[in-house]
């Protein structure tokens, strides 16, 4: 499978459950999801984007309450995914095992 057709599956996996998500809440969902508990500046630097962009791109993911934010003892927000965004995370992962 190339890359291409790895991400189309990705996306179409989230694409059923979420419609309302576009492209980069998709990618930022995926790169969030492959980190434990990533600050908003990882994922920047994860997806060559300034930190407000991340946060753009946050919106849709929590408005569907797939993630959220909560503060680390080292004084930064981390990203952590609901119970939702771990059954999409783990409906995106179906795709690749099955």
């Amino acid at each position: 499978m190339s890359n291409k057709e790895i991400l189309q599956a990705a996306t179409d996996a989230l694409r059923m459950r979420y419609p309302s998500l576009n492209a980069e809440a998709m990618i930022a969902f995926m790169v969030i999801a492959d980190f434990e508990t990533p600050t908003i500046g990882e994922i920047a630097v994860a997806m060559s984007l300034s930190d407000m962009q991340v946060f753009q791109y946050m919106a849709p993911l929590r408005n569907a309450g797939l993630v959220g934010l909560e503060p680390h003892k080292s004084g930064s927000n981390v990203i952590i995914l609901t119970d939702k965004g771990h059954e999409a995370k783990q409906a995106v992962e179906d795709v690749f095992s099955g």
